[in-house]
């Protein structure tokens, strides 16, 4: 596979079949989920004389390379799989494709919670007496590069 290309239909409306082919040989290409949209509505625009709708659909499936492309992941589902803890998406610059999906799923190591305890410090405080953070650690060996413990004077309060 040669270098990643994101592409967009006009791109492919002005390939022939064999310039299409070619592309598909020697690219990694990302199909994003606009390509789809902008095809679909194809289907209600008004196209050339002598030509439907369907034709000029067909015509961008024909190029739509087939061998080495791949769908990019929606990005309302990495925002919320990011959000919700169970995805996480290195930022390398790079676009995800739909079959590294499955492999992105991976629980965090560590996460933490705030706990809201205890009485206010003073009269309309937010901020209570015993309020703390947890932590939860899954692999202590691998998570944790260090720690601080507060000083004892402090300890009391």
């Amino acid at each position: 596979m040669g270098p990643t290309a994101c592409f967009d239909k006009s791109f492919l409306q002005s390939l022939s079949v064999d310039e299409s082919v070619w592309f598909d040989q020697y690219f990694t290409t990302v199909i994003t989920p606009l390509f789809f949209v902008e095809t679909l509505a194809d289907l209600e625009k008004q196209v050339k004389a002598g030509r439907s709708p369907e034709d000029e659909v067909g015509n961008i499936a024909n190029k739509t390379p087939e061998q080495s492309g791949s769908p990019n992941v929606f990005h309302a589902t990495l925002c919320n799989g990011e959000l919700r803890g169970y995805l996480h998406v290195a930022r390398e610059a790079r676009l995800v494709h739909a079959k590294e999906k499955a492999s992105l799923y991976r629980p965090y190591d560590t996460v933490r919670g705030a706990f809201f305890e205890g009485k206010p410090l003073f009269e309309g405080s937010g901020i209570m007496a015993q309020t703390h953070i947890q932590l939860a650690v899954r692999e202590p060996k691998t998570s944790i590069r260090g720690y601080f413990r507060p000083p004892p004077e402090t300890q009391d309060r």
